[in-house]
């Protein structure tokens, strides 16, 4: 191509003769495919930039993925680690093992070796839980059990080690446990015991216990035909005083075959040293009955046989050697004491043994005090001296582990 104005040959793309500087004519079509060229061209250029940078982008975020995941995978098989080497994360951070802790988990009460237990930890739990409860205390020392439903338990158990025969075990009870394992011991014994009340006074003697609580609730002002069992003196000396002279009862196994005797008692004072029996109760042939002393050969109910002075003058209480005893007293000039025994059929208090005191009074002032010892027949027999009466009156003494339980607060639900 050439220059119109000086003839110069130009080149291709020359926009302007170098010569002359006469600007260059050209068709119009060319001019177009030139701009169209720039723009394709740049075009493709921003398509290859763009390409490149979603290519690193990508490449960028796989790794960062792969990064992430990495850390995940670490933490994920960290904690793993963790809990298959039995520690959490929290005992991690603190430095402490929670084997420790699975451990305790298989005790009803881990540290009942070093610290008290309560009622409100005790008041709570099953039968079944206050038995295994006082056994693991024992089990935790070292006692060897060969009942199949405590060795099955035991033994399942990680930390149990039995070292010691029950019976050398249990013969050596007060050095084998601290002061605090005692007085567990002594505390969940308390909650089994109310428990195995429960049943039995359900089993042997609820009808005389509901009967005796519906009387005291009208305090002894009902009429004395509708409760056959309740002791009539009640009626007659205490109407109207329940309040003041609450019924207790208690379940105590006097004849030593399993199945306790039912004791109904007033006490006096604060504490439960001081009672009177006022009725007693045994479980014979299938059914619950009266149990009758021998008073001059004969036998009848303690109603009938302390007559108006029951629980005043004629005093009834359980001593030990599953024993009966009556001290009674007609005032300073006779006093008599009497054990009695259960009989082998179980309804009858046989007298065992017993003393008498008397006393002269002649001129007014002077006194002379005979003691002898007391017959079944409720005679005197051989004159004793005042040292051998009150060796016989102290001969058995009263048990002193009776537990006395309120009439009023006992229920049947």
């Amino acid at each position: 191509m050439y220059c119109s104005n000086c003839g110069k040959e130009l080149e291709d793309d020359a926009l302007f003769c170098q010569e002359c500087g006469q600007e260059v004519e050209r068709a119009p079509n060319e001019v177009l495919d030139r701009k169209t060229g720039r723009r394709n061209m740049y075009f493709i250029i921003g398509i290859v930039v763009g390409l490149v940078v979603v290519v690193f982008a990508a490449i960028f975020l796989s790794v960062q993925n792969k990064k992430v995941t990495e850390e995940k995978t670490d933490v994920s098989e960290k904690i793993q680690q963790e809990e298959q080497n039995g520690k959490t994360a929290e005992d991690t951070e603190d430095g402490e093992v929670s084997a420790e802790k699975s451990v305790e988990d298989e005790y009803i009460f881990p540290h009942s070796d070093t610290e008290y237990l309560t009622d409100a930890q005790l008041e709570t739990l099953t039968k079944e839980e206050l038995e295994i409860a006082r056994n693991e205390i024992l089990a935790r020392c070292g006692r060897v059990y060969t009942d199949e439903k405590y060795k099955a338990y035991f033994e399942g158990k990680s930390w149990y080690k039995g070292v010691k025969a029950a019976e050398e075990f249990d013969a050596a009870y007060d050095n084998e446990l601290n002061d605090v394992e005692k007085a567990n011991v002594t505390l969940i014994k308390k909650y089994e015991n109310a428990f195995k009340l429960k049943n039995m006074t359900r089993k042997y003697y609820q009808d005389i216990l509901q009967e005796y609580q519906r009387a005291e609730s009208e305090m002894f002002l009902g009429s004395q035909e509708e409760y056959p069992h309740v002791n009539p003196l009640l009626f007659q000396y205490y109407g109207g005083e329940g309040e003041e002279n609450p019924l207790y009862y208690s379940l105590v196994d006097l004849s030593g075959d399993g199945v306790p005797e039912l004791f109904i008692a007033q006490i006096y004072g604060e504490g439960a040293e001081e009672y009177s029996i006022l009725e007693l109760y045994g479980y014979a042939d299938g059914k619950s009955r009266q149990l009758e002393v021998e008073v001059d050969s004969e036998f009848m109910s303690l109603s009938e046989a302390g007559s108006a002075w029951i629980g005043d003058r004629v005093q009834y209480v359980i001593c030990e050697d599953r024993l009966i005893r009556e001290t009674s007293s007609s005032g300073a000039a006779e006093n008599t004491v009497i054990y009695y025994e259960l009989s082998e059929n179980d309804v009858k208090m046989e007298m065992k043994k017993g003393a008498a005191s008397s006393a002269d009074i002649w001129d007014g002032d002077e006194m002379e005090i005979f003691y002898s010892t007391l017959e079944n027949d409720g005679q005197f027999g051989e004159e004793i001296t005042g040292e051998e009466y009150f060796e016989i009156e102290e001969d058995y003494l009263p048990k002193d582990d009776i537990e006395w339980h309120r009439l009023s607060e006992l229920t049947w639900d």
